[in-house]
């Protein structure tokens, strides 16, 4: 594809995704014809992970400890209890959630509120997941690879000091 003939697709691509916005039905407005926010509603923090335990039990997590709960109907803070960015959400179950972020921090829902656990390290955590309640796994800067038994988590060696793990795969071919 020819340079200009890039800028003629992107062109189209912003005028197409302009007339379709205009288009859109009236009940997404309010009253004053402007557009105001349904779900989830503003927080001013960005969302960087979700894990989705069913169709009522939603949860997103984000920037400065943002943690968000959809129950089915509708979006609602919860409190983290931390500022630190979080970066990745996973459970087992509505009762019995993980979250991961900065400065190794992991929170554990327990179906009423979050709670702190150590982690024993302060590098950066961007994913979690388990094959169960009771091993979980979360990873992250200089190769730290961490494991819960549902009590308390403990180090692994992964053998790369030197790299960040940014995901987990539950088994399978890459």
């Amino acid at each position: 594809m020819k340079f200009r003939d890039k800028w003629t697709l992107i062109l189209t691509l912003i005028v197409v995704t302009g007339l379709l916005l205009a288009m859109m039905p009236i009940s997404a407005q309010n009253g004053d014809n402007e557009w105001e926010w349904e779900n989830p509603l503003p927080q001013g923090n960005w969302l960087l992970g979700t894990w989705v335990g069913d169709s009522s039990d939603v949860f997103a997590v984000g920037g400065e400890g943002t943690i968000l709960y959809f129950n089915g109907s509708g979006w609602s803070a919860m409190s983290s209890g931390t500022t630190h960015t979080l970066w990745a959400v996973w459970g087992s179950g509505a009762s019995n959630v993980f979250a991961v972020g900065e400065n190794g921090t992991i929170l554990n829902y327990d179906g009423t509120g979050w709670s702190v656990m150590n982690s024993g390290t302060t590098y950066t955590l961007w994913a979690v997941w388990g094959p169960g309640p009771g091993n979980v796994f979360a990873v992250g800067e200089n190769g730290t690879i961490l494991n819960s038994d549902g009590t308390g988590w403990s180090a692994m060696s992964s053998g790369a000091t030197m790299r960040t793990v940014v995901g987990i795969c539950r088994g399978g071919r890459i």
